[in-house]
C-alpha cells in the first residue's frame, strides 16, 4: 500500500472516508486546501480528486474506509473527533487487530468494525454519542471547571469525588472507557485550544491558562494529544475563519 504522503493528485470511482490518528498537514481536495490533523475526518465523494501535503516530520497514520460505490455515495464533509471518539477508535481497531491475530470468527472480527463505523457516523452526523455522557463524567466535569488548572490531577479529582482513584478509575471507564488521566487530558486540550483561539495571548500565555508553565513542554503536550503544534493549530484556526 503506498504511503499517504507519497501520493501525488488522485481520485476514486467510490467514496472514501479518511480518519487522521496521527500527524499533520492538509488534505488539497477539489483544489481546496483543508488543515488536518489527530482527529480530521473527511469524507471524499467519488471521483474527487485529492491528495495529502505533509507538513510534520513524522509520517501520518490514517484509517482510510473505503465505501462500496451502490451502497455509498457520500457528499465532501469534514468533522473532528474529540479524544473520547478517538480513544474508542483505536480500541476498536485493536480489538478488530486481536480477532484477526487469534483466528476468531468473521462475525468475531466484523461487530468491533460494525461499532467503529458507528462511532464516525455519529461524529458526521454530529450525533452525541450513546456513552458520551453520564453522571460520573458530568460530576468530574464540573469538579474540573471549580478547581484551577494547577490543581487538577486524578487524586484532586477523587478526593473531591469522596472516593478513591481506583474506584473512580473504574466507574469512569465502566461509563465511558477513559480513565482519569485521559479526562483530564481531553478537558486540558480542550481549553489550551479556547486559549490559542485568543490572539491576544502568546503560546505562553495560553498555557499558563491550562496550567503549564514550561512552554516548550506545553508544545509537546499539545503537539502528543491533537497531532499538531500549537502555532500550527493557529495557522489551520485561522486559515478556517477566513
Amino acid at each position: 500500500m503506498p504511503r499517504v504522503e507519497k501520493l501525488s493528485v488522485h481520485s476514486h470511482d467510490f467514496s472514501q472516508i479518511l480518519v487522521y490518528l496521527g500527524g499533520s498537514g492538509f488534505q488539497e481536495l477539489g483544489g481546496e486546501k483543508l488543515p488536518v490533523a489527530r482527529g480530521s475526518i473527511l469524507v471524499i465523494p467519488p471521483c474527487q480528486s485529492h491528495r495529502f501535503i505533509k507538513t510534520d516530520q513524522r509520517p501520518p497514520v490514517c484509517l482510510v474506509i473505503d465505501c462500496d460505490q451502490e451502497t455509498w455515495v457520500l457528499e465532501p464533509q469534514t468533522a473532528r473527533a474529540s479524544l473520547h471518539e478517538l480513544a474508542r477508535i483505536e480500541a476498536r481497531l485493536l480489538d478488530v487487530s486481536r480477532a484477526q491475530a487469534a483466528n476468531r470468527s468473521t462475525f468475531q472480527q466484523i461487530v468491533p468494525l460494525v461499532e467503529l463505523i458507528g462511532i464516525i457516523d455519529a461524529r458526521l452526523a454530529a450525533r452525541p454519542l450513546d456513552q458520551k455522557s453520564g453522571p460520573i463524567v458530568d460530576e468530574l466535569n464540573r469538579l474540573i471547571q471549580q478547581l484551577p488548572w494547577s490543581e487538577v490531577s486524578p487524586a484532586t479529582l477523587a478526593r473531591r469525588a469522596d472516593r478513591t482513584v481506583a474506584h473512580l478509575t473504574r466507574l469512569l471507564q465502566a461509563e465511558v472507557g477513559l480513565s482519569l488521566s485521559q479526562l483530564i487530558d481531553q478537558s486540558r486540550l480542550e481549553a489550551a485550544e479556547t486559549a490559542l483561539g485568543d490572539r491576544n495571548l502568546t503560546i505562553a500565555a495560553a498555557a499558563r491558562q491550562v496550567g503549564i508553565l514550561d512552554p516548550n513542554y506545553f508544545s509537546r503536550w499539545f503537539r502528543r494529544k491533537s497531532g499538531r503544534s500549537p502555532r500550527e493549530f493557529r495557522q489551520s484556526d485561522r486559515a478556517g475563519r477566513e
